[in-house]
């Protein structure tokens, strides 16, 4: 834990059913010209067209980029910009999961900042301005990006996902958390996404980077999901499952946006460049390794949140309760239907030996709570991978 801590959110939230009803007087406070950035399966639930027939009836002005895929890459954000440049795009509405909201924040970067693609950026350019108002509306339960300092970019040609901040240039002005807007997600989503909450407050809880706040917000974040990932899985209409696993996943932003993911996002970002797997089911699939990796290092962290998941811990030793966590995530996946492997994707060695190599690279190793280098993660991979070390 610092022994001096900074806790900074500039986003304001917006939170309750219904929350997203009358977003067009509230944008237009902001500007008369919006782009709205999403994906097509969130049109198709009808989302967008209901907040937009919002912004239409306040007299703002709207063009729209549905092209948002899981994991976007280069492209797509220069690609959602050249739509934005067709007008004088005064506020950005990311509407979606965090693909589509880190997609607004790298638009609103080139908007703020200049430049003729995101490729400068990723390739580290500095971010000299802040975003011009952008407003997150999460149709999702996991990525938190709502309330997140950074946004996150693939590059292709070096296969690795690149994370963007400075500051809070990026962070959203208005986060808009409506649990009416999850309510027809698929199940699959909701686990995949809640798992990628539980990995955000798991990691940020543990993180040597941790404060108090950070910690409270971190925990209850755990104890949120503990409890409601299960049946909202089962029953995503369920509004008070889904809305506490909305709120969850908020709060588990509000903690790793301060204290940092650690070991599961640097070889979750490394992972994405070489394997085309929605993030939060490839955080989800490396939290239960990492953590039996992590646990010696803070038993009584790891003990912790073994409560906050429901485990007894009565009468057991620190190590025996701190077991009892990764026991309880791994139940968890089992309750909502992930795996714990990728033995039914096909990867490379050699590409594993390359994801090894790009996640020791990352920072955020920094504040993992056990040290790590390249020969623990390849190890880690290659229990993911179900192969056999040489």
């Amino acid at each position: 834990m610092n022994s001096l801590a900074r806790f900074l959110i500039p986003t304001e939230i917006l939170y309750g059913p219904g929350a997203s009803d009358n977003l067009g007087e509230r944008v237009r406070q902001l500007g008369s010209t919006a782009l709205v950035v999403t994906d097509r399966g969130v049109v198709r639930a009808g989302v967008v067209e209901k907040i937009e027939k919002s912004l239409v009836a306040s007299g703002v002005k709207i063009k729209r980029f549905e092209g948002v895929k899981p994991n976007p890459d280069i492209e797509i954000v220069d690609r959602a910009f050249q739509i934005a440049r067709t007008q004088d795009t005064e506020v950005l509405i990311g509407i979606g999961g965090g693909s589509s909201i880190d997609v607004a924040k790298a638009v609103g970067l080139l908007l703020a900042n200049g430049g003729a693609s995101i490729s400068e950026y990723v390739a580290g350019k500095s971010i000299r301005n802040p975003n011009p108002p952008l407003i997150a509306v999460p149709t999702t339960c996991g990525t938190g990006s709502e309330v997140t300092t950074s946004t996150v970019v693939l590059d292709p040609v070096r296969k690795h996902k690149v994370s963007l901040r400075q500051g809070t240039f990026l962070c959203p002005t208005l986060a808009v958390i409506d649990p009416h807007l999850l309510t027809t997600l698929p199940s699959q989503v909701v686990a995949s996404t809640g798992m990628d909450a539980l990995t955000h407050a798991i990691e940020s809880y543990l993180s040597l980077a941790a404060s108090p706040i950070t910690e409270g917000c971190a925990l209850y974040a755990i104890e949120l999901i503990g409890r409601y990932l299960r049946p909202a899985t089962s029953n995503p209409s369920n509004l008070k499952a889904i809305g506490s696993m909305a709120i969850a996943s908020t709060i588990a932003g509000m903690s790793f946006g301060q204290a940092s993911t650690t070991l599961v996002h640097g070889m979750a970002h490394a992972l994405g460049g070489y394997v085309d797997l929605p993030h939060g089911l490839a955080t989800a699939v490396l939290l239960p390794h990492v953590m039996e990796f992590n646990l010696p290092a803070d038993p009584e962290k790891f003990a912790r949140v073994a409560q906050a998941l429901g485990q007894h811990v009565e009468g057991l030793t620190t190590i025996e309760a701190a077991r009892l966590s990764v026991k309880a995530v791994r139940e968890l996946m089992s309750d909502v239907g992930i795996s714990e492997t990728l033995e039914t994707v096909e990867v490379k060695r050699e590409d594993i030996i390359l994801m090894s190599k790009a996640a020791a690279a990352e920072k955020r190793l920094a504040n993992n709570p056990r040290r790590v280098n390249e020969e623990d993660i390849l190890k880690i991979f290659e229990q993911v991978f179900c192969h056999e070390s040489n």
